[in-house]
Parts: structure tokens; sequence; C-alpha cells
């Protein structure tokens, strides 16, 4: 019987940051929660921002706390940095990508560089939250910060740099940031001279299996911290437990929804770029073809008002009514309002009063107004790479919080008239997991953690 192997997987997301230790013993994975605390923005007069010093004692009480483990993967969105002086020394927060004035400032950036030439030099839809876009906030608006800027660290990259004190580099945090061009996997410098923005990026060609080593506790052993998918949504799906991609679709479900499938090679044309997919590097050259669409951030605003008013967030009183009520109304998502937080209920009524749908009744039909808004966005998308790609697909598999959802799966079920797949709900976790063992060669490739998945994880289908 072969020896226990221990990794440790930190993964923070835009509501919660999470570290899950998972034990291979050859045939499974245990997986046990060992920490889980809300990830709150931190306001500084009228700006968003994250709070990376509490990010960064979450790391180090998480690895504390842990079994002796062999590696240590993080994770994170992918729409955020930090920025390093000359010294290596952090300037200030991270902003956030919720940021209302640095979504509103996306206008200037694409005056100057229009949406279809990003996307065709890069592959990627540049959307009013990306990197790209802070840079130049950064630039305009807070100068001196920005001009002391020698280095920028996307969030995952900072923690491990906040770690181990190594500046890293991860392709699949880079592909969403509206500076890298997927075709060449490399930065896309000529943007970034159109734009008069410096070279702060890191070097690309450094790929190693080992990050840096972190000697936490102190006095203890160091622990190498490994390359995984630094991305969450490219972590979530290394846990598509599928042995074969071709013929099957993913929903991986959080503060976003990315619909999507998995290709070799990116598909850039005029007709991908109106349907608003985007070509994102995956695990080890995989493309991930997906579209974003607002998700359960909407949901966690509500649930924000609703703890405000004293009602606890009841997610099976929300289940059970929202399946009884049979409630037809829906929102779109992606409307601009809902990206932004704040009075998310108010904004849910004023929008379905305006297009003419009834009115809910209650919490419960609020919350099916959401998941029936988030199905047919869904929907909307599979229809999309069908016609682009020509190509037929068996079923869906729904990843992450969303997969919790009985609710949410049949409806997507129904919308898209598609077999769907339930599970892992830990997808980002676990898919950190995994590819920490492939790194470690104790897993082979993608098809061996699946059949790890189905030995490991409840995967429901409907």
């Amino acid at each position: 019987m072969m020896a226990i192997k221990r990794v440790l997987a930190l993964d923070y997301g835009a509501s919660s940051m999470r570290s899950i230790e998972g034990a291979f013993n050859g045939e499974r994975i245990e997986c046990r929660e060992l920490l889980r605390c809300r990830n709150e923005l931190v306001r500084v007069k009228d700006n968003l921002y994250w709070d990376i010093g509490k990010m960064h004692r979450f790391s180090v009480e998480a690895i504390g706390c842990a079994e002796t483990v062999d590696s240590v993967g993080i994770d994170t969105w992918g729409a955020d940095f930090g920025m390093l002086d000359e010294e290596g020394k952090l300037l200030f927060l991270p902003r956030t990508y919720r940021d209302p004035q640095v979504q509103e400032f996306a206008e200037e950036v694409f005056s100057v560089v229009s949406g279809y030439e990003l996307f065709e030099s890069n592959g990627t839809i540049i959307e009013d939250i990306c990197p790209l876009v802070h840079l130049c906030y950064w630039k305009k608006y807070a100068k001196d910060w920005f001009e002391k800027t020698r280095m920028i660290q996307f969030m995952a990259n900072l923690i491990c740099y906040l770690l181990t004190g190594e500046v890293t580099f991860d392709n699949t945090l880079a592909s969403p940031s509206g500076m890298y061009s997927i075709v060449r996997d490399d930065w896309n410098m000529e943007i970034m001279r159109r734009l008069a923005l410096p070279d702060v990026l890191p070097q690309t060609t450094e790929r190693n299996d080992i990050l840096g080593m972190t000697g936490i506790p102190e006095g203890g052993k160091k622990i190498p911290v490994m390359r995984i998918c630094g991305h969450d949504t490219s972590s979530a799906l290394m846990a598509v437990p599928a042995h074969h991609t071709e013929g099957i679709l993913y929903v991986s479900t959080g503060s976003w929804v990315m619909t999507g499938c998995f290709l070799r090679e990116p598909v850039i044309t005029r007709e991908v770029f109106e349907a608003g997919i985007s070509n994102e590097n995956g695990f080890d050259g995989e493309i991930n073809f997906l579209k974003y669409c607002n998700g359960l951030f909407i949901v966690q605003e509500c649930a924000r008002e609703w703890e405000t008013e004293g009602w606890k967030m009841d997610y099976g009183f929300l289940e059970n009514g929202a399946k009884e009520s049979e409630y037809g109304g829906y929102i779109d998502p992606d409307s601009p309002e809902f990206t932004k937080p704040g009075r998310m209920c108010h904004k849910i009524f004023d929008y379905l009063e305006h297009a003419g749908q009834p009115k809910p009744n209650g919490k419960a039909e609020i919350y099916a107004a959401v998941l029936n808004g988030i199905a047919l966005s869904t929907a909307k998308t599979v229809r999309n790479i069908t016609h682009i790609l020509s190509r037929k697909f068996e079923c869906i598999y729904v990843l992450g919080g969303g997969a919790r959802s009985t609710y949410l799966c049949n409806e997507i079920k129904k919308q898209t008239r598609l077999k769907v797949y339930a599970g892992p709900v830990e997808a980002t976790a676990i898919g950190n997991i995994c590819t920490q063992l492939i790194r470690q060669k104790e897993l082979l490739n993608r098809s061996e953690a699946a059949s790890l998945l189905h030995n490991s994880t409840e995967i429901i289908e409907f």
C-alpha cells in the first residue's frame, strides 16, 4: 500500500477563502476542509480594495494548521493584481474589479484600442473588469503609485510572492488580463505600447513545476508551492470528471458562471467575438472556449441584504420555495446594474417591473428570477457554441456552488435539453489538488484525474 500523499489547496474566491487538504492513497482522494472565512472588500474613501493582509494571514494559518503536507497550490479569481516597487514592496491594497470607478473607465481604453482589436490579437473578450483597464486607470488617476510600480502580480501570484518571496507567472491568469496573446503565448507588448503602459509584467519563460518554497510554520520544513492553474476557472475545470472532453460542455458556477467546452486550438473569428466567447489558457495547452456570465454574486448580494434585515440565509428554503412557486420571471444577469454591489433586491424588482414581468412574491421568487436568468444565459451560450463549432454535445457538467442547486440544474437541463451531471461542488479546490498530484507525478494526466474523481466525489445525474 502506498504512503498517503497530502497536498493543500488554498482556494480564494471573491466571496470566501477556503483551505482544503487532499489525502491521496493511490485510489481515492479524501478531502478535508480546514479553514473557511469570508473574503470581504475594504472601502478606502470612495474606492474598494481587497484585504490582502487578511488573505495572507489566512494562507499562513491554513498551512500552519494542516497536517504535514507535501505541497501547496494557490488559486484565485483572475481580474485583479498587486503592484510591487523596485524593492519588491507591495505599494497598496489591490483594487477590486467590482469598483464602479474602474469599470466606468473601460470606455477610455476602448477609444484607443477597440474591443475587436483586442480580441483579434489576444483571443479573449476584454471586459471592463480586466487588469488592462485597471492598469490604465492607475496610470491616469494614481500617478504616484503607478510611477513607482516595477512589477505586477496577479492575485494567486501575489499570495505566492508573500509566502515565498518569488515573482511568478501563470498563463491561466495572464490570458484573461487583456495584456496577453493566447496566439503567441506571450505578453502583447504592442497593445501595451499603444496604451503607453510600461513593461511591468513578469517573465513568461519560467514555468517550473515548483514556484517557490515556503517555510511555514517557522522552523518547519520548507514546503513547495506548486504550479497549478492559478485562475480559479481553469482550476475548477480540472475537476470535470470526464475521461474524454470532446463531446462535453461545462458550466462552472460561482460569483461568475462560465459556460464552455475544451479545445486544442483557439477559434478567433468575428462570430466568436459577437457571441462574447473567449479563448483562455487552461491546463497544459488546453483552450477553455467559454463565455462569462454574472452569476451567484447576485444571490450573494441578496443574502447580504437579507442578513442585515435579520434573516439568515437558508438555501433549502429558497430551493424548495422556488420549485413550489413555479415562478417564471427572469433577469438578464449581465445587465450592468447587477455587476455592482449594493441594493440588489431593489435592482431585481426594478428590472422585472420595467421588463413587464410578474413581481416576485418573497425571497424564493427573487432567487428563482436570478437562477432562471442564469439558466437562460447558459442555454444561449450552448446554442452559440454548438453553431460556431458545428459540434454535437452529449452532456453538461455543472461544477462549483451551483451544483448544489437542484433548481438550477433542472432549469439548465430544461433550457438546453441536454443531460446534466452536477458536481463536484468544491471543484476549484479539487482541481487544484488534482493538478498538484499531476505535477508530483502521482497522476499521469487529466484522464487519470477523472477516474480518481469518480471514485472520490459525488456526481448527480439530472
